[in-house]
């Protein structure tokens, strides 16, 4: 079978697989600072208090070769879809939280334990599934730099830049 008529057989399973990527737990990892400093304001925790959070996608160390033997036993969808129901649930389970710091954590962390099986673990399992061998490899390194892109100064954008664009 042609590169071609493999993709075009296959690209719904790509598509979707590329959506998981981009709405499944990593995402959700990055949306929760936008409501840091609400948090913060609203339940009076401590800037210290909500960085603590940045620690617990360490438990993704015990929990990622659970998930992994889960997705196998269960398939990609499957898993992927407990990963996807859980993250949800989360949120919701967030908004009918009293202000209690260690309720936050445990909520974040049975979202991340989880959450884990809505990531490149499962996805990465459906493409494969499809397409066989390895087509393309895309490699990509990023970084930036703490502070406000208007507060940045040409040398520290240009730095971005050459890493994000040239992989210098």
């Amino acid at each position: 079978m042609s590169y071609l008529s493999e993709f075009r057989l296959n690209w719904t399973n790509l598509l979707g697989a590329g959506l998981g990527l981009a709405f499944g737990s990593a995402f959700n990892h990055y949306m929760m600072n936008l409501f840091g400093p609400a948090l913060i304001a609203e339940f009076g925790w401590t800037r210290s208090q909500f960085a603590l959070v940045g620690s617990l996608g360490l438990i993704g160390l015990f929990f990622t070769p659970i998930a992994g033997r889960l997705a196998d036993v269960l398939g990609p969808r499957k898993a992927t879809m407990i990963g996807f129901s859980i993250i949800p649930t989360a949120f919701i389970a967030l908004s009918f939280m009293s202000g209690n710091i260690w309720h936050f954590y445990a909520i974040l962390m049975v979202k991340t334990a989880i959450g884990i099986l809505a990531t490149t673990m499962t996805f990465t399992r459906v493409v494969v599934e499809r397409f066989g061998t390895v087509h393309v490899l895309v490699n990509n390194a990023g970084f930036t730099r703490d502070m406000r892109i208007t507060k940045m100064q040409v040398s520290d954008w240009d730095s971005v830049v050459d890493v994000i664009l040239k992989g210098a």
